[in-house]
């Protein structure tokens, strides 16, 4: 453990209302104002993590994993030599078995994983809350990246430029909407009747630049950092994708139906492939880009300037 501390933050408890027309108290949710903990670790398995507990009932429990943390410890373990920034890898000596690695991560019981972590923080947890209650763990929200590591930041900035400017032309908002998994037309355009909100920003990114494709609350991001090119999705909203599964209790012999993912943790591995899909179809846009040309180069043999009595005048093109 690194430490622990304490902030006034807002949460969500229940407290007992006299109902009327039941004639007995009832449990009624509200908003307050109460101590959370925050405990940071750095774990001989899992790297730096974090972990927010809140100190009234039903006392919710946030825990921070990084799967990159992880994968840190385990080269470790296993005499494998990197080269680290943050949670960008710079260099690998071994990267088949580093891929191994972050494989094993989705075969992991989370729900063990995560209950041993409660037991950590919160000791007194079956003293207060007896025998009969226990977390059911939830994905508040997922990051899945896929990252292409190249030999110099050089070589990666050479390019970097037209990747973004590639990205941002071709980001539609019907390539969007597909890249993210929702309806479009046949003819890859909007229904009519969407809905979905498609939002685009381009920001300065630590030493590069990012972009991210919003729709609604999920989206996926492209970015830089040294020679580390990142292509990631971020899920919010597992609602939002269609997956093949049981419904829940169902006989698993029976065959499995096209339904919503689910924010619980028996559904990481589902979220795992639908975000690797995510990165998929945003990389497969990406590849298409051929042109090196500068626009500069391009517009020069389109535009002439006009010289009057030695003076230019701005010339306009048409297309």
């Amino acid at each position: 453990m690194i430490g622990v501390w304490s902030c006034l933050e807002r949460g969500s408890s229940y407290r007992a209302v006299y109902c009327a027309e039941a004639g007995f108290p009832q449990l009624r949710h509200y908003q307050v104002q109460c101590k959370h903990l925050y405990f940071y670790f750095d774990d001989s398995e899992y790297g730096f993590m974090n972990i927010r507990l809140q100190t009234w009932f039903p006392y919710h429990i946030q825990i921070c994993l990084n799967g990159r943390e992880w994968l840190r410890r385990g080269l470790e373990r296993e005499g494998i030599n990197f080269s680290v920034h943050g949670n960008k890898f710079l260099h690998i000596v071994d990267y088949p078995k580093a891929q191994q690695l972050l494989d094993r991560q989705l075969d992991t019981r989370f729900s063990k994983l995560l209950n041993n972590f409660a037991q950590k923080i919160f000791p007194s947890m079956k003293d207060i809350m007896g025998p009969y209650l226990s977390y059911y763990w939830t994905l508040w929200q997922s990051e899945w990246a896929t990252d292409f590591i190249f030999d110099t930041p050089a070589s990666l900035k050479s390019i970097m430029d037209s990747l973004l400017r590639h990205a941002h032309i071709t980001g539609t908002s019907s390539r969007v909407l597909r890249y993210l998994d929702r309806p479009v037309t046949k003819s890859g355009q909007l229904y009519a009747r969407s809905k979905d909100t498609v939002v685009t920003r381009i920001t300065d990114f630590n030493d590069g630049i990012r972009l991210r494709h919003w729709v609604d609350r999920n989206s996926v991001k492209i970015y830089n950092e040294q020679n580390n090119l990142r292509v990631e999705t971020t899920i919010n909203d597992p609602g939002k994708f269609k997956v093949f599964r049981h419904k829940q209790g169902q006989d698993k012999n029976e065959p499995k139906q096209r339904l919503p993912m689910r924010k619980g943790v028996m559904d990481t591995p589902l979220r795992a492939a639908v975000s690797q899909d995510v990165n998929n179809r945003l990389m497969e846009d990406l590849v298409t880009l051929q042109e090196k040309t500068p626009i500069r180069d391009l517009l020069d043999g389109l535009i002439v300037p006009i010289i009057k009595k030695g003076r230019n005048f701005r010339v306009r093109a048409y297309g």
